[in-house]
């Protein structure tokens, strides 16, 4: 089963994506979260051996990329872990933070052309359930407190309006996603445990 949280910077992805990890596990489950960061362990994936330096380093060259090769290489890193993955193996429970969803838009936003966008993510599998964080820039700005360069749309200055014009555009084309591919979505401007259980209750249905 795969299960996908979607959102813009600062919706809390990471957050709720490693907490429910921890619930299920807690209540039994066969569960894992993978990462597409996993590319820099060799041991893990001897074929990306090639890529050296650290993880600050590859985010830093990536975000220095232009166009469609920026793009593909965010869509690589997913699709090559995922690759090692057993994504039929009955009763497992996969956990994806973000997965195409923010990338795509973030690229949309940048001007890569969104047809190659959508047929590039249509050889991505499919979740089983999506669920959309949804928060307003100017409150994600908030949480964030200093912003990356992609978070800017690469702008060197990386400025607050630089964050929330960019975000703007995302959160456009992911409130479109939201609605066209029937994601489950909650506002990610309550409480942190308000947000947790709604998470809970969109899933119970279709855990294992």
């Amino acid at each position: 089963m795969l299960i996908a949280l979607a959102g813009c910077d600062g919706a809390g992805k990471s957050t709720q994506t490693k907490e429910l990890l921890h619930r299920l596990l807690s209540k039994g489950y066969s569960v894992s979260m993978p990462d597409k960061w996993d590319v820099m362990s060799h041991d893990k994936f001897p074929e990306c051996r090639f890529i050296t330096g650290d993880l600050k380093e590859l985010k830093t060259c990536i975000a220095d990329m232009e166009g469609v090769s920026r793009a593909m290489i965010f869509f690589w890193t997913l699709i090559i872990t995922l690759s090692k993955e057993n994504l039929s193996r009955p009763g497992h429970i996969y956990l994806l933070d973000g997965y195409w969803m923010k990338h795509a838009a973030g690229e949309i936003a940048l001007g890569v052309d969104r047809d190659w966008i959508m047929q590039t993510v249509q050889l991505m599998p499919v979740p089983d359930v999506t669920i959309y964080l949804d928060i307003p820039p100017e409150h994600a700005a908030k949480r964030k407190g200093q912003f990356t360069l992609m978070e800017c749309g690469r702008i060197r200055e990386r400025s607050f309006e630089s964050f929330l014009a960019h975000q703007t555009r995302m959160r456009e084309q992911l409130l479109q996603w939201c609605n066209e591919y029937n994601w489950n979505m909650i506002s990610a401007l309550q409480d942190k445990s308000d947000v947790q259980t709604k998470i809970d209750s969109i899933l119970t249905p279709f855990l294992p």
